[in-house]
């Protein structure tokens, strides 16, 4: 039987093959339930099918058939008011539940089930939705300031022996991310979008150090951003493809100074294949200025515009296992060209989900590997004068999300980074272990 969610997210299995194939399990499944009207078990393997095809209102159609036969759990009902929910249809789930909760004897786990999805339901309906996180954590890294490992560094043309070697750290960091969702109440879905975060981290490293020229420990940092844009379906008969236009800003101290300031607009267009399958592109462009403090003498220099393109896609392989690939584009305009660079970074994530032991969710493991190649513009004459710096910096690594009661989830990540330039000055690695605690509301 189709397990009842206790989320409008369906708990749908993604697409493992191609369409023709997909279309021939749906009519083998669709016959096996002609055979056997009132078995709850084909019924529900038919509905696990259309769902996956994406045909959400023949599933719902299948289950409200069962519904009024003699004996029906009411798990079916709670799977029926789930999939409402995921068609945004908020009042006829609001009233499959309510019919749910009336039912005398109503088992437990199934009471506080649909008592969850309710909750869930009418947020979603309601016209103005907040939504966050709080999040704590901690990181430990052994080279947190990305010196170089080489024996000899460049000065002014000349080798020199290099007198500094990596420094580790540890840091604790704590943040706060608010989003909050407007309905416009436009025929055409029309939702303003908006959201900020606040977020510290203070390095063991750096605590109590004054702003002094040559800075070069990892900085105590506190960050403020916000963004704000209006989401709408440009095709009216399409609700799966999404553009929202935005403006956004940030603003960060370090050692307790203000650093840097961006200021920009933004623009993603998303569309979603189902309930795991898309494709997401953000193109941003943000105006980013540098204060001129005694460690950023070069503030001028710094000053200018970076803009980015990320493609992303998701695609379910098999039940509860997506691969993630994206591409960044990245060129930055800077007051001289050896701060200003092009990059192109790709990057390939596997996430596998199982069931977690403590019944609070799906835990979720994903090794990921990204790749940047930077080019710098110009030469730094500072370093060597006719050569100008090019980087490829890979990084490896590994997250684990373990949730362990509702609305809270554990997170760690492993990373291993490594640097390689064409000039002795950058090629450094760096081994980063980072363990973090989730709140949601």
């Amino acid at each position: 039987m189709l397990a009842a969610g206790s989320g409008l997210s369906l708990a749908q299995t993604p697409l493992s093959g191609a369409q023709s194939n997909l279309q021939r399990q749906v009519d083998d499944a669709f016959r096996n339930v002609l055979q056997n009207p009132t078995d709850f078990a084909a019924t529900g393997s038919y509905v696990d099918l259309l769902v996956r095809a994406g045909n959400y209102e023949g599933a719902i159609a299948a289950l409200e058939r069962l519904t009024v036969v003699p004996g029906a759990p009411p798990a079916l009902r709670i799977q029926v008011a789930q999939l409402y929910g995921a068609l945004k249809s908020f009042v006829m789930a609001e009233a499959m539940l309510q019919q749910v909760l009336a039912e005398p004897g109503l088992p437990a786990a199934d009471k506080a089930r649909a008592e969850t999805l309710l909750g869930q339901v009418r947020s979603a309906g309601a016209s103005s939705q907040f939504s966050g996180f709080v999040i704590f954590g901690v990181r430990q890294q052994n080279n947190a300031t990305a010196r170089t490992q080489s024996p000899q560094i460049l000065s002014n043309g000349v080798l020199l022996p290099n007198t500094l070697s990596p420094q580790s750290d540890t840091d604790t960091s704590l943040g706060l991310r608010i989003s909050h969702e407007y309905d416009l109440g436009l025929q055409n879905f029309a939702v303003l979008s908006s959201g900020g975060g606040v977020y510290f981290v203070n390095s063991n490293a750096a605590s109590g150090k004054p702003i002094v020229a040559g800075f070069n420990t990892p900085y105590n940092l506190q960050v403020f951003d916000a963004n704000s844009g209006v989401v709408f379906n440009p095709i009216s008969s399409n609700r799966d493809l999404t553009i929202r236009p935005h403006l956004l800003g940030s603003t960060v101290q370090a050692q307790g100074a203000s650093f840097l300031t961006s200021l920009g607009w933004g623009l993603d267009v998303n569309y979603r294949l189902g309930e795991v399958n898309g494709i997401y592109a953000t193109l941003d462009s943000q105006r980013r200025n540098f204060a001129t403090r005694a460690d950023v003498p070069n503030a001028a220099q710094l000053n200018g515009t970076l803009t980015s393109l990320r493609l992303r896609s998701a695609y379910g392989v098999l039940p509860k296992q997506v691969l993630n690939t994206e591409v960044t584009f990245r060129d930055s305009s800077a007051g001289v060209g050896n701060f200003s660079f092009t990059s192109i970074e790709p990057r390939v994530s596997y996430g596998v989900s199982y069931a977690g032991p403590f019944g609070a969710g799906d835990w979720s493991t994903t090794p990921f590997v990204g790749l940047v190649q930077r080019s710098y513009k110009a030469a730094d004459p500072a370093v060597i004068a006719g050569t100008a710096r090019r980087d490829s910096e890979w990084r490896v690594g590994l997250t684990q999300t373990i949730p362990f009661a509702p609305r809270w989830m554990g997170l760690i990540t492993l990373e291993q980074l490594r640097n390689s330039a064409n000039l002795p000055n950058y090629n450094y690695k760096n081994t980063s272990v980072s363990a973090n605690v989730i709140y949601s509301f």
